[in-house]
């Protein structure tokens, strides 16, 4: 990359493919010109589309802290092909951790546009060792650091921020001081005469959160609620033991079909064009059907997944909308 002048410089931090897919949608938003000089930070197997944007890959983990001194030589390398760069914007789903915090250190981020990175999004989650961070992002940059109290929207108080969301009704339930711009939903109008219901299954056992018994007790006791009902049933793509889960599932369901890996659930169930009702853990899928119009009903089952508590608590005040019938099972 060759070194070029530059006024106004907007920073894209992706770091998954649900990051691309949601930059995609704000680009199109048109709220960034073409005329803005773009650059994209992303991991080296990270593919990424033709943004009108200068592209920079990294080969290090961006939230370990033993990266520390391998994120220094991106920003110097971002630094060295910036020179005469007034200002720096930055647009990403995270706003904490290594390699946030020391590119704000070395840049100081002008304005900052957040996107959702799933549930986490939603919850109020405390970044830990503060002082300690302070202190080390200071010392590697050698710049004074600013490390934020709260994670993802939460942390967007403390700075001029941007949210971009499909989910507007839960963004302004949080009470942010953040600006909210719309992104245009993806879920289609349904047939209200008819309805599917689909089985979300949980990869907890996998990573040895539940037990395969204890996955085995909380499904008979949802399937009570669903006798003589056909279920769709859609694996998580970590799920290693999906073909014992399937067998388990097949005892106490009657299921239709399963979901092609390949295939992601939502587009499955946007492509039904039916309402949807939706057994599930406490996830980013539930979490996309809340405001989406095409659900009716959640049977949400703990699957003792990370910040479980949170989660609980996040979905019990959605029984606030009246519209949409929310059943949790332990």
């Amino acid at each position: 990359m060759q070194s070029t002048l530059m006024t106004n410089i907007l920073l894209i931090d992706v770091r998954t493919p649900s990051h691309i897919k949601t930059v995609s949608q704000i680009l199109l938003n048109g709220d960034f010109v073409s005329s803005q000089n773009m650059i994209v930070i992303a991991p080296e197997s990270l593919s990424i589309p033709e943004w009108p944007a200068k592209l920079i890959k990294y080969s290090f983990t961006p939230s370990n802290y033993f990266s520390l001194l391998k994120i220094l030589n991106l920003i110097k390398y971002i630094e060295e092909h910036t020179r005469g760069g007034s200002s720096f914007d930055y647009l990403s789903a995270v706003n904490f951790g290594p390699l946030y915090d020391s590119l704000n250190a070395r840049l100081h981020f002008k304005k900052k546009f957040l996107y959702e990175d799933g549930i986490s999004s939603y919850l109020s989650l405390k970044v830990s060792f503060r002082w300690l961070k302070f202190m080390l992002i200071t010392a590697i940059t050698g710049n004074v650091a600013k490390i934020s109290s709260q994670k993802f929207f939460f942390g967007s108080n403390e700075s001029p921020t941007v949210i971009y969301t499909d989910k507007p009704l839960l963004v302004r339930s949080m009470n942010l001081c953040a600006e909210i711009r719309i992104l245009k939903s993806i879920w289609t109008t349904a047939d209200q005469k008819s309805k599917s219901i689909y089985l979300l299954s949980s990869s907890s056992v996998e990573y040895g959160l539940c037990s395969l018994e204890d996955y085995k007790n909380l499904m008979n006791k949802i399937s009570e609620n669903y006798l003589e009902e056909p279920i769709i049933v859609s694996f998580h793509h970590n799920e290693t033991l999906s073909d014992i889960k399937l067998n388990i599932l097949r005892t106490f369901f009657q299921i239709e079909r399963v979901v092609d890996r390949e295939i992601d659930v939502e587009t499955d169930m946007n492509e039904s064009g039916k309402i949807i009702e939706v057994i599930a853990p406490f996830n980013t899928v539930a979490l996309n059907l809340v405001d989406s119009g095409r659900a009716n009903k959640m049977s949400l089952y703990d699957d003792k997944g990370p910040n479980m508590q949170l989660r609980k608590k996040f979905f019990q005040k959605l029984n606030l909308f009246d519209e949409l019938e929310i059943n949790i099972y332990e």
